[in-house]
């Protein structure tokens, strides 16, 4: 019986999310007994490489050539491999029978902004998950004008021009939101729903469940990036507004909104505490000792696995009442949503902190890895009508 040869790529073997999904992609393909190869990038590029890459379209080329693969699976590409390696694969589809499956990460495939946005001067504005409206003249990276256009070039040329988003034949999306998303605004391939793997930490003994608000301060806990689409900088200021609660905000990660976190008044009773970069791992061993886990973002999200970490680790979970937040958050018992606009932030908090110590996920194995290999071994042998040799 045929072995099944997967090829497998993306922009990096470490890094972030997407990453570690890449990894566990790779791990799983072994675990069915495929023969597997992966192609990542060096990490580097100019400006002329990013709208498209010689480099990485032979690259890819030639791993088709020597491998012969019955699957290519791909993540992230955009960033150093970029689109070229979609024009690499089309081409080798007409001499060779292989297929194309992607795991969307992000909102790229759509918008020349992966995170979905445009901005206004300083001001971050998401687009419409249900209408199509993208125009090639709206800005689309804050740093600045030059970085806009070179992400509006790289999509224009290579989904508008070169429609290479025709070479996927399957797509793998980890929600409900982003699938749906990708349909309102046009995307015409099979999308199937697999939601990432992630490894779930036995937490420690819980604290003393008798211990209410007027007692103690509040422990809030963000663990992520420090960049600007996290929305940490606007949450602040919505407890500074809208909360009156002795509250501690304990803050792990680094990026670039650390410094104006640092410099921002703060009221009285309201105190941030920045824990810096720690291994993800000790982090989440840790998790139980906080009250309620926060992730503030001001962009939709995808699949964030860290509000799945912070449930299974009995947090409550606080986010804004939209996009893969409120979807990810929905898939545990005790979510709570906010709403930027609204002042009722104050309640929100003591609404998640009675449930402090509580909180789970509504079904576990829709997160586990044998799940995941199910599910690609599914979709693997539907795509080539084969069966893995036996392991």
């Amino acid at each position: 019986m045929k072995k099944i040869k997967v090829l497998h790529i993306n922009d990096a073997y470490e890094g972030g999310g997407a990453e570690s999904v890449f990894r566990d992609t790779i791990k799983a393909s072994e675990a069915l007994g495929y023969e597997t190869r992966a192609l990542y990038s060096d990490g580097k590029t100019n400006p002329l490489s990013y709208l498209y890459s010689r480099k990485y379209a032979l690259q890819t080329a030639n791993a088709i050539a020597e491998f012969s693969p019955d699957i290519v699976h791909l993540h992230n590409y955009y960033h150093y491999l970029t689109p070229s390696v979609l024009h690499a694969l089309r081409r080798a589809k007409k001499k060779r029978a292989f297929k194309v499956v992607f795991t969307a990460h992000d909102y790229h495939l759509i918008c020349p902004n992966s995170g979905f946005q445009y901005f206004t001067g300083s001001v971050r504005n998401n687009f419409d998950p249900v209408r199509k409206n993208l125009s090639y003249l709206k800005r689309f990276d804050h740093r600045s004008i030059i970085h806009s256009l070179l992400k509006c070039s790289q999509h224009f040329l290579n989904y508008r021009l070169l429609k290479l988003t025709n070479t996927f034949d399957v797509i793998i999306s980890p929600g409900e939101f982003l699938k749906s998303v990708f349909k309102a605004w046009g995307v015409r391939q099979p999308i199937e729903i697999v939601r990432n793997p992630v490894e779930l930490l036995p937490a420690a003994a819980t604290v003393n469940q008798q211990t209410g608000p007027a007692e103690r301060a509040i422990e809030l806990v963000f663990i992520g990036r420090l960049s600007s689409e996290k929305g940490l900088v606007e949450f602040v200021e919505k407890l500074n507004k809208d909360t009156q609660q002795t509250i501690n905000f304990n803050i792990y990660g680094q990026g670039e909104s650390e410094q104006q976190l640092k410099t921002m008044a703060l009221r009285s009773g309201l105190k941030l505490i920045f824990h810096g970069f720690r291994p993800r791992e000790e982090v989440i061993t840790h998790l139980y000792r906080y009250d309620v886990f926060v992730l503030p973002s001001v962009w939709y999200e995808n699949a964030p696995i860290s509000i799945v970490e912070a449930a299974s680790a009995g947090l409550p979970v606080l986010v804004p009442n939209y996009g893969g937040l409120k979807e990810m958050a929905e898939l545990t018992h005790y979510p709570v949503e906010f709403d930027y606009q609204h002042n009722d932030l104050g309640e929100k908090i003591d609404q998640a902190f009675s449930h402090r110590q509580l909180n789970t996920l509504r079904d576990t194995t829709l997160f586990s890895f044998e799940t995941y290999q199910a599910r690609l071994k599914t979709i693997y042998q539907r795509l080539i009508g084969n069966n893995p040799q036996e392991s």
